[in-house]
């Protein structure tokens, strides 16, 4: 016969039901403790990965990469009569954000507050890039020389603070070795007073003897203790004690002036680092001034890139010309072959727009400057040609400018001009 259970099975399942449900309360407390939160997706973070900088139009691509975080609902738990979500393991998807943008020097300058938000986060990694100290901003130089200044300043205070420790460090091990020394030089006075007072009772014996006269009667009464107490033979060694206490007495002011000749010599080098210290301290100052002197004057030689030419006679890089703005300007130009110094003078009521007609970027457009360009032997053609713009007001200042111009460059003869100017 099977052995009977004294537990009815409706209890049993009951219980087992009671298990379940507290084990299910507990897992799903764990798993909404686990979700951190209920949001399905993180804010997007950027990279900056690509700038493709075409240095004879300006023209530059940069691509950034977005990467969010996200997760997505697997299912819903209740507990306590509500429903929690419970979500994914976080899972991150990416993608390329594509822009381009002309760098012009205007637009450099205020790349670090461009309307595009991505392209002002990035706008110091974007110069750097460039690697091109010409088309540093003032932004951009500012920024670098306030970083430099702070660098400094960071490693002047190391520097002091390490040489200050480094004192304080060795006053610290001066003061302990003057508290070791006080210390025994305490005990040594202890000891010479207490070698004193028995030095001045042997003294007193000494004398007692010495003044002392030889009596039968005191010595018979005394069993003839007086006549020892009186005797030579305790005077002798009364005075070899003596002259060895006079010995240690002798040797202990030796050591106490020692003693006291070391600690004015550690008290003396305490003096001299409290004032290396207080020139420590006045030298960092001074530094600290002279280093904050030095940013201001760099500060104050930084001036914005060039928004517009500079009618001053001199010849500029054709690539510096592409950064400035537009500007219609009514005048004759010269344009330089720097390799084999030749010229071409033209004139025209809008100069840029000419010369956006000769050249696309720092590249020739047409047959006239396209052979030795293309010939050229320069490893950095962009910087091949420079050009010169010579504003005028009359057709007939264009007319006789152009012909001075031609004729002062040889740029018909030796030249790209194929005639000596308008008739």
């Amino acid at each position: 016969m099977g052995r009977r259970s004294l537990i009815p099975l409706s209890t049993i399942n009951r219980l087992i039901s009671t298990s379940n449900r507290i084990k299910r309360e507990e897992e799903n407390n764990r798993l909404i403790q686990a979700q951190g939160g209920t949001a399905k997706e993180l804010d997007p973070e950027y990279f900056l990965e690509k700038v493709d900088f075409d240095s004879a139009t300006r023209v530059t691509k940069i691509e950034i990469l977005q990467s969010q975080k996200y997760r997505t609902i697997v299912k819903y738990v209740t507990q306590n009569y509500k429903k929690y979500p419970i979500f994914s393991e976080w899972k991150t998807r990416t993608k390329i954000i594509k822009k381009t943008i002309k760098l012009t020097n205007v637009e450099l300058e205020r790349l670090n507050y461009h309307g595009d938000y991505l392209i002002t986060r990035f706008a110091t990694q974007i110069i750097s890039l460039l690697n091109d100290e010409e088309l540093f901003p003032s932004w951009f130089i500012n920024d670098f020389l306030r970083e430099e200044y702070e660098d400094k300043l960071s490693e002047l205070k190391t520097n002091h603070e390490t040489f200050i420790e480094w004192k304080k460090s060795n006053i610290k091990k001066n003061e302990e070795q003057i508290e070791i020394f006080n210390q025994e030089l305490l005990n040594l006075n202890l000891s010479l007073t207490k070698r004193n007072k028995y030095h001045k009772k042997l003294v007193t014996k000494i004398e007692k003897i010495e003044n002392s006269t030889p009596s039968f009667f005191k010595s018979l009464f005394t069993l003839f203790i007086y006549s020892y107490l009186i005797s030579q033979k305790r005077k002798n060694k009364l005075h070899v004690k003596k002259e060895a206490t006079d010995n240690l007495i002798a040797s202990l002011l030796k050591s106490i002036k020692l003693k006291e000749a070391s600690i004015k010599e550690f008290e003396n080098k305490i003096s001299i680092l409290k004032e290396e210290i207080a020139l420590q301290l006045t030298k960092y100052e001074v530094d600290k001034k002279q280093e904050l002197i030095l940013y201001q004057e760099k500060l104050s030689e930084i001036i914005p890139l060039p928004s517009n030419y500079e009618n001053d006679n001199t010849f500029i890089p054709l690539k510096k010309l592409i950064g400035f703005d537009y500007e219609k300007i009514i005048g004759c130009y010269v344009i330089h072959n720097i390799e084999n110094n030749k010229y071409y003078v033209g004139q025209s009521k809008d100069v840029y727009k000419r010369i956006k007609q000769h050249f696309s970027g720092t590249t020739p457009k047409n047959v006239i400057f396209a052979e030795d360009y293309y010939l050229s032997n320069l490893q950095d053609k962009e910087n091949l040609f420079e050009i010169k713009i010579i504003p005028c007001k009359t057709k007939d200042e264009l007319d006789d400018t152009e012909k001075e111009l031609i004729e002062a460059y040889d740029a018909c003869n030796s030249g790209y001009n194929g005639t000596k100017g308008n008739t």
